[in-house]
């Protein structure tokens, strides 16, 4: 129907939510298209999104999202004239990764280091329900 094979993680963690899922049937200038996001107990997201496989580059790879740390004003005292950054909990960084299964291209962006995501990416199968196992 969509004119390729959407591939899903075959787990995901207790308590995962689906947040969002929609796609294109037969656009007549760029095919199929579908999309997906979940939101992971820890607050953390995994978003994929996934079309026919158009082009010859099909390595897999992985960018790391940049990271802008935020400021929080803080009232002035004589002890601390000047806003500072206050400490946020460190979460790994989401990565952009892109890679082809079969004749489908698949970008998606999670947490984690290219080597974990990589496995991500191997593990992910056709014909997985979209909503989440409780």
């Amino acid at each position: 129907m969509l004119g390729f094979t959407v591939y899903l993680p075959p787990r995901l963690p207790a308590r995962t939510c689906l947040v969002s899922a929609l796609g294109t049937v037969h656009d007549p200038i760029f095919g199929g298209n579908f999309s997906i996001s979940y939101l992971l107990p820890d607050g953390s997201a995994i978003s994929l999104s996934e079309a026919p496989h158009r082009n010859q580059k099909s390595l897999f790879q992985c960018t790391a999202s940049p990271v802008t740390p935020t400021a929080t004003a803080r009232p002035q005292t004589k002890a601390s004239p000047t806003a500072q950054a206050s400490p946020t909990p460190t979460r790994t960084p989401n990565q952009i990764c892109s890679g082809v299964r079969g004749e489908t291209s698949i970008v998606f962006s999670a947490p984690g280091d290219e080597k974990a995501l990589k496995q991500f990416f191997d593990t992910l199968q056709p014909d997985v329900a979209w909503v989440p196992l409780s």
